[in-house]
């Protein structure tokens, strides 16, 4: 979004911003191209970019020597305009493809772009401006939530709060196992928990941490999470400031 707002709709101005004002900020640029790809065309990519990186997908951060990868931009758009009806069709969505401009406003109207809002997106925007993504584990998505500034000094208790959404089709158990710095402490926290199967269901797990005598500027709590047939837990920080 900075890329976008600051970049005033100049290809190397907006990539430079997005890309610069973060880490691991790759998917970032490629976003910000791809919007203006499809607002400006070929004709928004400056010429000295363009003819630098041409049609072709340059790249030194995947192995493609044992994957099929597309090597230009060409063939990777045909691959997608391949499965476009079949992930259309998979989604429920009836659309006609054609030349030319488009109106989009019927199939708005009709409510198929309802299968886009299926997750939980009023969980995330409801929730305390003290929290953060806990991780994608492929079985289930983990965020951790604080109500209050994260924070504690010796002694000091705070509540924090991971809310789970099962990924899979089918409802499984969850065992917990916190992980403390050496003196800190918990209360009996909830040992296990049943994760129905619906994806949109938020699963609440809390615990009550009490910081010890050593208390570090920066300090991790990380709670094992582990579930039938899951071979590898899943490991939640829960990270407080001293």
């Amino acid at each position: 979004i900075l890329g976008l707002l600051y970049g005033e709709g100049d290809f190397k101005k907006s990539m430079i911003y997005a890309i610069n004002c973060g880490d691991d900020t790759d998917c970032t640029g490629a976003t910000v191209g791809a919007f203006l790809g499809l607002l400006y065309g070929t004709q928004g990519i400056p010429s000295d970019w363009s003819a630098h990186i041409g049609d072709n997908i340059q790249t030194i951060a995947v192995d493609g020597s044992n994957l099929q990868l597309a090597k230009t931009c060409t063939e990777l758009t045909d691959r997608i305009l391949k499965m476009m009806p079949t992930v259309f069709k998979a989604n429920g969505v009836d659309m006609e493809f054609t030349e030319g401009e488009h109106d989009l406003s019927t199939p708005y109207r009709n409510g198929w772009v309802k299968n886009y809002w299926k997750f939980p997106l009023s969980e995330y925007l409801s929730q305390s401006p003290y929290s953060y993504d806990g991780g994608n584990f492929v079985h289930m998505n983990a965020r951790v939530v604080f109500e209050k500034r994260p924070s504690v000094k010796p002694g000091e208790s705070i509540q924090a709060k991971i809310i789970l959404y099962n990924l899979l089709a089918d409802p499984r158990r969850l065992f917990f196992k916190v992980h403390l710095p050496e003196g800190w402490s918990t209360d009996n926290y909830q040992r296990n928990l049943l994760m129905k199967r619906e994806m949109h269901i938020a699963h609440e797990w809390d615990v009550t941490i009490t910081a010890g005598e050593n208390v570090e500027p920066i300090n991790r709590v990380i709670v094992e999470v582990t579930g039938c047939s899951r071979a590898v837990p899943a490991l939640i920080p829960i990270t407080i400031l001293g």
